[in-house]
């Protein structure tokens, strides 16, 4: 799945949420991609029904429903299956999910 879009990290409440995790020691993205996957981070909307997502698909993942899910948002790359969230050095401009069933 492709989402051609700002990326997770670009949105204006994950970028405040990104200034916020800065200051309480978080050295990259991938640790607020982590707590986003496990339902930590609300929706940017604040809507209830809004933000359910990536953690459905994290659980989905975690049953053994859907296999080798792999993340790649901004400038993070993320093989959850293998628990591995990394730094990239190139700055990917969306959202890149691959998984399979």
């Amino acid at each position: 799945f492709l989402d051609t879009g700002v990326g997770i990290f670009r949105s204006v409440k994950v970028s405040l949420l990104r200034k916020m995790y800065k200051l309480l020691g978080a050295q990259h993205d991938s640790d607020i991609l982590r707590d986003l996957l496990e339902g930590r981070v609300e929706s940017r909307t604040g809507k209830p029904y809004r933000g359910k997502g990536l953690p459905a698909i994290y659980a989905h993942s975690r049953r053994g429903t859907i296999r080798s899910l792999v993340i790649i948002a901004n400038d993070v790359y993320a093989n959850v299956e293998k628990d591995e969230y990394q730094p990239m050095r190139c700055e990917f401009g969306g959202t890149l999910l691959y998984w399979e069933t």
